[in-house]
C-alpha cells in the first residue's frame, strides 16, 4: 500500500512539472521523492537492512554462531 502512495505521487509530481511553467521546481521535487523510493525499496525493508552501529549486539542479532 505504501509504494503504490509513493508511485501516485511521483507519478502526480512527474506530471505537475510537465504542465507547469516552473517545472524546475516541481522536477527537483520529482527527483528527491524518486531517490527516497528507491532507498525505500533498496534499503528500507526489515529483514534485507539492520543498522546497529554497536558491533557485538549486531552480530548477535545476525550472526547464528555468535
Amino acid at each position: 500500500m505504501y509504494h503504490r502512495l509513493q508511485v501516485f505521487l511521483l507519478l502526480f509530481f512527474t506530471f505537475v512539472a510537465f504542465a507547469s511553467d516552473a517545472w524546475i521546481l516541481w522536477a527537483t521535487l520529482v527527483i528527491f521523492l524518486s531517490m527516497l523510493f528507491l532507498a525505500d525499496l533498496l534499503f528500507m525493508d526489515a529483514s534485507q537492512f539492520k543498522y546497529n552501529p554497536d558491533y557485538k549486539n549486531w552480530a548477535r542479532s545476525v550472526d547464528p554462531r555468535y
